[in-house]
């Protein structure tokens, strides 16, 4: 089947907005559970507090950098938007421009924190209650 160039560009935005709403609701869910865990630790289990924090940590980390992936896409729309009012004319994103690759870094970035997220609370939890 063949795509074109707008059609890729669609279907890229709508799958890095669905990333995005998972990589959120990972990281929420990691860290209701890790409040959950510290406030409430269950009886017999001997958790380890420091990763439990490193895991809510690192799930708070992944939704800093979701913000920050989206004031940096604003600040660089905002700015073809002037140039574009400036001079009256069409303008292109530049995948080279410093605010672009820092947008594409956070992206990437947030994924990569949120699954290391998971895996320390998989590594606090788990063994645990193997052992138990």
């Amino acid at each position: 089947m063949a795509v074109t160039a707008q059609q890729a560009s669609q279907e890229a935005q709508w799958l890095s907005d669905r990333l995005s709403v998972q990589v959120r609701w990972v990281a929420v869910g990691i860290l209701a559970f890790v409040w959950g865990l510290i406030i409430s630790p269950p009886k017999g289990l001997e958790l380890s507090p420091r990763l439990l924090l490193w895991a809510g940590l690192f799930a708070i980390l992944a939704l800093l950098l979701d913000l920050l992936q989206y004031v940096f896409g604003y600040i660089y729309t905002m700015k073809i938007l002037r140039k574009i009012e400036r001079e009256k004319a069409e303008q292109s994103y530049s995948r080279r421009h410093p605010l672009y690759l820092l947008r594409d870094a956070c992206f990437v970035a947030k994924q990569v924190v949120v699954f290391v997220a998971g895996i320390v609370l998989a590594v606090a939890v788990v063994p645990p209650l193997l052992a138990g």
